[in-house]
C-alpha cells in the first residue's frame, strides 16, 4: 500500500519546507526573511543553506534548534560552525579562526570564549574546526537572520584569501609597527613582526629568513630612520626579488614622514600614514584584503 502520509512542513512566508531527515529543515539565507527562533516547532532544527563560500578543505554551518516541549521557551538556541577537513597546519588554521572570531567578541556581537575547540579524528583526515553558541533561551522573538549576522561576518572573513604579512621596520619605528601589526592581526591577518617571533637562543637570520619565505605581503615601513639602514634594505630587496621572480609577495610600502622613497620603490604605490595612522593602516587593509571593505 503507498505511504501517503505527508512529511511535517514549516512555512516561511508563502513558502513551505519539508523536513530532510526528520526533524531538520533546510533553509536558504536568502529565504529566512523576519523569521524567528520562536517559529521553529518543537524538538526541530533548521540548517541555513547558502551560506558565504568556505576556502578549500574548508566548512561552514549554522544551525537553529528549538529542543523543548511544546510551549517552552528553554531550549532555544543557534550554533555556527567553522571546520577544515586537513592534518596540514591545523594549528595555524585554529588561530586564523581566533583571529577572525576576537575582534567581533570585542564588539559585543559573540559571546567570548569558542564554545570550543572541536577535533574528530577519522580513517582519512582529522577534522578540527570551532564552535560558537548563541543562547535564544526566553527569548522566542529573535530573528534569526539578525542574530546570525556576526557568524555571516565571521564565515565573509574567513572566505578572503589567506595572508601572511612580514613587517619590515628600523628599530625607531617599533611602536608604530607594533601598533599596525596589532590592527591587521584584529583583522584576520597572519602577521610575522620580529618583537613577537624571535626568542633569546634564535637565530635572528634564520627566523627572519623564515618569516620572508612565508610571507604573502611585506609592509616596509618607510622613515628617515629606516631607509638607509643596510638590513631593512636586504629585507626589502629579498622580498622585491621574490616579487620579480614569481609574483609570491606582494611589497606594500608604508610611508610615516616626508623623507625620500628609495628609487627602487618609486613606482610603488604606497599607503600613506602621514597625516594620519590609522588611515594609513586601513590602506594596508585593503591591500591585503582588497573585498575586505575595511575588514568586515
Amino acid at each position: 500500500m503507498e505511504n501517503t502520509m505527508q512529511k511535517p512542513e514549516l512555512k516561511i512566508g508563502v513558502r513551505s519546507y519539508r523536513e530532510v531527515p526528520p526533524g531538520v529543515f533546510e533553509i536558504p539565507l536568502a529565504e529566512l526573511e523576519e523569521f524567528r527562533v520562536g517559529e521553529i516547532p518543537p524538538h526541530t532544527s533548521i540548517n541555513i543553506i547558502g551560506l558565504p563560500s568556505p576556502p578549500a578543505d574548508h566548512t561552514f554551518s549554522i544551525s537553529v534548534t528549538n529542543g523543548g516541549e511544546a510551549g517552552s521557551l528553554d531550549y532555544l538556541s543557534i550554533f555556527g560552525f567553522a571546520g577544515f577537513e586537513s592534518n596540514h597546519l591545523p594549528d595555524r588554521k585554529m588561530s586564523r579562526i581566533r583571529r577572525a572570531f576576537l575582534p567581533i567578541v570585542e564588539r559585543g556581537l559573540l559571546p567570548d570564549p569558542l564554545t570550543f575547540p572541536l577535533r574528530r579524528r577519522t580513517d582519512a583526515a582529522t577534522s578540527n574546526g570551532a564552535g560558537f553558541s548563541i543562547d535564544c533561551a526566553g527569548r522566542p522573538e529573535t530573528v534569526i537572520r539578525a542574530a546570525i549576522r556576526p557568524l555571516l561576518e565571521l564565515f565573509q572573513k574567513l572566505s578572503l584569501p589567506e595572508a601572511r604579512l612580514f613587517v619590515c621596520h628600523g628599530s625607531e619605528d617599533k611602536k608604530t609597527a607594533q601598533e599596525l601589526a596589532s590592527y591587521l592581526c584584529s583583522r584576520g591577518a597572519e602577521v610575522w613582526l620580529d618583537d613577537w617571533e624571535i626568542r633569546v637562543g634564535d637565530s635572528i637570520v634564520t627566523k627572519i629568513n623564515e618569516g620572508l619565505e612565508a610571507a604573502s605581503h611585506l609592509a616596509l615601513l618607510l622613515s628617515a630612520s629606516s631607509v638607509n639602514k643596510p638590513w631593512v634594505r636586504r629585507e626589502f630587496s629579498s622580498a622585491l626579488m621574490r616579487q620579480l621572480k614569481n609574483n609570491s609577495v606582494s611589497v606594500l610600502p608604508v610611508r610615516l614622514d616626508d623623507s625620500a622613497i628609495p628609487a627602487v620603490l618609486a613606482d610603488i604605490r604606497y599607503a600613506d600614514c602621514r597625516a594620519n595612522l590609522e588611515a594609513g593602516f586601513e590602506e594596508v587593509l585593503l591591500a591585503i584584503f582588497p573585498a575586505s571593505q575595511g575588514g568586515g
